[in-house]
Order: C-alpha cells, then structure tokens, then sequence
C-alpha cells in the first residue's frame, strides 16, 4: 500500500515544528542568561555611578537605584546587592562579610576593566563556583574606597528558577501547542498538495479524443513550469501519435474495401458457375466466407476511426424503440427456437437518435446474448423509460463467460477465451463499436458477467441529439 502525501507531509512538519519550538526554546534560555548577565553589569555600574553617595545608608541607596530606572527587572533583585562603603566613614565589624571579596588580598580587581572614561573599575571573580562582579571607582585602590558587589550566580539562578516555573507550566499548554502545531501541519499539507490537485483536476480531463482542442495548463507556481513544459511536450507527442494512428486506421481501411469487394463480387461469380458439393465449390465457398468476414472487419475498424476522430456522421430521427425490440425478439425467437426470450418491454418507448447506429448497437447485444448463450439457455430483455432518460438491459445464460470479461469487456478484439478458435465465431469489435454510439447519443453501456449469467445495461437521455 502506498503511502499518502498529505500523511507523510503532516508528520515531517509537526516533527519539524515540534524540533523548532524545542530548539527555540534553549536557544532563547541561553540568550536570556546571557542577556541577564549584561543587563546585571550595566544596573550595577549605572547605580553606583548615580547613588554612590547613598550606600552608606541601604534604603536611601535602594530608594535611589528604583528611580533611576523605574521598571526595571532587577529592581526586585536589587536587595542582594552588597554595598560595601568606605572604611573611613564605616565601623569595620558592621560591615558585610561578602565585602572581604574585593578586599586587598582578593583578586578581584586584578583584571578589572575601566568605564566611565576610567573613572570606574568592572571586575568579576570566580568564588567557590559562585561568579562575583564588583564595582569601585578607579582613583580608589582595594578595600579603601566603597564599592558594590553582588552574586551573578545568585541573579541567574533566579532566572532559571523562573524558567523552570514556566517548564513546570508549560504541562498545561502543551495540548494547546501540540494543536496548533497539528494545525500548521494540516494548513502546509494542504498548500503543498493543494497546487498537485490543481493540476491533476487539468490533467484528468485530458483523453484521447480532447488532447488537440485542450486549453494550455497554466502552473500555479513557478515550481511547476518544468514539469508542465514536459507534459505539453507529451501532449503533442501523443496528439501526433494519436492522429497518425486513425489515419492509418481510415485509410487501410478504404484501401481494403475495394480489392476485397472485387473478391467477394468475383468469389460469388465462381460459385454461381460450379456445382454445389463439389471440393471446389466449397474451398471458393470458404474464400467468399472469408471476404465477407474482411469486409466486416474493415467497416467496423472505419467505423472506430470516426469515432476516435470524432468524426462519426449522426442523422437524427424519431425512433419507436418498442416496436424495434419487439421486432428484434420475434425474429431472434424464430432462428433460435430453443432459447427461451421473455421481455419487460414498455410500450410507446420514442427516442429521439440516429436509429441507424442504435439498430446496430441493440443488434450487437442482442447477437452476442444468442451466440454466447447455452444450447437450452434463455434471454431477458428489458425496456424501461423515466421522464427523461431510458434503460434497456439485455440479460442472458451462458456457461462460457472468461474470468476477464467485466474489465476487458469493451477492448478492440478482446473475445476471452476464444481469441484463437472459431468456437463463438466474431472479430471482438463489437461491444467496442456498441461502447462508441453509446457515447455519441450521451448514453453509458456497462457489462456484469457472472458465473452463469451475463447482463448489458445501456442507459441514456431520450432526447440523446
């Protein structure tokens, strides 16, 4: 079983989607992190740099710090900033123990990094797998100045508290992302394959019989224009193709109408002249058979030529089919007085059609149900009319029905079993030409074979011209 498009579409994008959403958000939690450190140096320096005269005294220095930039995220955070003020303005023992970080035997500012055209110093320190960052003006070495420090691992681990709050809730939105992801999926499934039914709706009305009058297939995208270039270039191909076959059809068979009527005519002047019984009277007798036979063959195949080339000749006329039906019947009763025919034949049936053409159609049926019947078997025939359509259904016995014959039935020389022997005697042209005037009058003619019984069904507009 192959596998459906749309299906397999679906699945790739919503891994797809499902991988994207993922790797977006480690990405952004990394970039977050990252950000927050940044964010964390500049609000430091920015309040030492605008409260610097308050951090002897932490809640006018906090006061301070929320005005400078109302808002702010770290504002909330900023009650774990240590504020360390000079030793000279300060008793030493009521200063906090997280100052001794940036004392003189620290190696906080060994590396630390000049802002504010050097008037203050940025330094960072890696305590016990906690990251310091500390803050002094540059004029002021060590411990004798005041500064500021806080825990940057303390900042981010707020953040990744934070985060894996959102992780925890994410449980309850995961349904509502996993919808909208499967909604993506079937919306790009549908645009990818909706340009595919675009073309197949243009191709499926292309046959044999439209390919010279069908318009030029626009493609839907610029994607698309290769592949249809390729198929007008088999369209053209096929039309060639097409044409030069009912040419060579029409024409062999006019060729052969005319030496095979002087063969006939000729074949009939010999047995007019020997004496019947003789050997040969009948091998001339054989000869004309055959004629007769090509000559069929070669009208039927004249025939098909017409009507693949849409060129068969229809004369419209009113045609009383019930009394045609009921004619047809008694003349097949008598030559086949051992086959039961019974009939449901509605009477007063007219059809408006060329009665030439649904003589031979009905005749080809009803000629088949004698031929491929059982020596004792039996044929029902319908006729049944609506309002504006009719049904003629041809029903027969037969013990000779090939396994094939409900999907081969209408092929050109399709005759199943008896393709090489004369046992049902027949070209396999038949239902074929039958199957033709049935699409000339807008009719539809199907076969169902069983293992016993074999039924015809034609169906069509009364007013079929």
């Amino acid at each position: 079983m192959r596998r459906s498009l749309k299906i397999h579409i679906f699945i790739h994008v919503l891994i797809v989607a499902s991988l994207v959403v993922f790797v977006n958000r480690n990405i952004a939690q990394w970039l977050l992190l990252d950000q927050m450190k940044g964010l964390l140096r500049t609000s430091i320096v920015t309040a030492f740099e605008k409260c610097e005269a308050e951090i002897d005294h932490a809640e006018d220095f906090y006061s301070c710090h929320r005005k400078i930039n109302p808002g702010n995220i770290l504002n909330s955070f900023a009650g774990s900033y240590v504020l360390c003020p000079s030793p000279a303005v300060s008793v030493l023992s009521l200063r906090p123990q997280e100052c001794d970080v940036g004392s003189k035997q620290s190696m906080l500012w060994a590396n630390a990094q000049k802002l504010q055209n050097g008037k203050l110093e940025l330094a960072s320190l890696a305590v016990q797998d906690e990251v310091w960052i500390g803050v002094k003006r540059a004029d002021q070495p060590g411990f004798e100045g005041p500064m500021m420090l806080v825990n940057e691992s303390a900042a981010v681990n707020m953040l990744s508290q934070l985060w894996s709050y959102r992780d925890r809730n994410l449980v309850f939105a995961l349904p509502i992302i996993v919808l909208m992801l499967m909604m993506m999926a079937v919306y790009l499934a549908y645009l990818l394959t909706r340009a595919i039914s675009i073309l197949e709706t243009a191709l499926t009305s292309l046959n044999a019989n439209n390919l010279d009058s069908a318009q030029k297939i626009e493609a839907p995208y610029r994607e698309f224009q290769k592949m249809l270039a390729v198929f007008e270039d088999l369209r053209q191909r096929l039309l060639e193709s097409f044409a030069k076959t009912r040419r060579f059809a029409a024409d062999a068979s006019h060729e052969l109408r005319t030496p095979l009527t002087i063969l006939r005519g000729n074949s009939e002047l010999m047995i007019n002249d020997l004496t019947p019984g003789s050997k040969i009277y009948d091998q001339v007798n054989k000869i004309h058979n055959e004629a007769e036979r090509l000559i069929e063959i070669t009208e039927k195949l004249l025939m098909l030529s017409r009507a693949d080339a849409n060129n068969m000749v229809i004369a419209s006329a009113d045609m009383n089919l019930s009394e045609f039906l009921q004619e047809m019947i008694e003349e097949g009763a008598e030559s086949f007085p051992n086959i039961r025919i019974s009939n449901e034949i509605q009477p007063g049936v007219h059809w408006r059609c060329d009665a030439a053409l649904i003589a031979q159609l009905i005749h080809n049926l009803f000629a088949n149900a004698l031929k491929y019947n059982k020596p004792d078997g039996w044929i029902h025939l319908q006729l049944r009319q609506t309002t504006s359509s009719l049904k003629i259904e041809i029903s027969n016995s037969s013990d000779l029905i090939p396994e094939d014959l409900n999907e081969r039935a209408f092929e050109r020389f399709y005759r199943g079993n008896f393709a090489h022997s004369r046992q049902a005697d027949g070209q396999g042209l038949g239902l074929s030409i039958a199957l033709e005037i049935a699409k000339v009058h807008r009719g539809k003619l199907s076969l169902h074979g069983t293992n016993d019984k074999v039924t015809v069904t034609l169906e069509a507009p009364l007013q079929a011209l």
